[in-house]
């Protein structure tokens, strides 16, 4: 069923994950997967339950940060946070949750918590330059703009290609100080 849900064999990979679980219906992995099949189908509601299945029968981080990732995308972000908050307590060492709680608390006004776990995320994974521009619009949010383009400078400097919304905060930025130099420099960069 992984298999043919990865090559977006949709119904195959329905077909397959059903007779898993006439095999053994307490599968909660098959329930998971069949939920990341209906997620890709667009039938949200169905994914969701079977996604209630899945954490009733095996407790796992994985199946907490899908389902909060699909609340997320429905708006629901009370809901996403919680079930992150869950996911974290299982699995306290991933980054890709720790970012998620904090651009979760960010949107919901609650930048200190925020910065906590965008933090946590950059000492697990200090080279990655989208928690940097996390943090940038956290600060930017909390209106320390000085700690906000040290940001974007670090999430230009780790990232192949120069993320567009740090040069133009930065430029931003240099403007209103006025360093226009290197708020040329860095326009100079984005046209190049």
């Amino acid at each position: 069923a992984t298999t043919y849900l990865q090559s977006s064999r949709l119904q195959e990979a329905l077909t397959e994950v059903n007779r898993a679980l006439s095999l053994d219906p307490n599968y909660g992995q098959a329930f998971y997967i069949r939920a990341n099949i209906e997620w890709n189908l667009k039938q949200t509601p169905l994914a969701l339950g079977d996604l209630g299945k899945a954490i009733s029968l095996d407790e796992n981080g994985t199946f907490y940060y899908f389902r909060a990732s699909i609340y997320e995308v429905k708006g629901e972000w009370r809901r996403a946070l919680n079930d992150l908050l869950k996911a974290d307590k299982l699995y306290p060492d991933q980054p890709h949750t720790k970012f998620a709680l904090s651009r979760l608390y960010h949107r919901l006004l609650e930048p200190k918590a925020a910065l906590l776990y965008i933090n946590a995320a950059i000492k697990l994974e200090p080279k990655n330059p989208a928690l940097y521009e996390q943090r940038s619009q956290i600060y930017r949010t909390m209106m320390d703009y000085e700690l906000s383009v040290a940001d974007d400078s670090k999430a230009i400097e780790y990232a192949k290609e120069p993320p567009l919304n740090s040069l133009s905060n930065r430029i931003r930025y240099y403007r209103a100080t006025k360093k226009f130099d290197l708020a040329l420099k860095d326009q100079n960069r984005i046209i190049s």
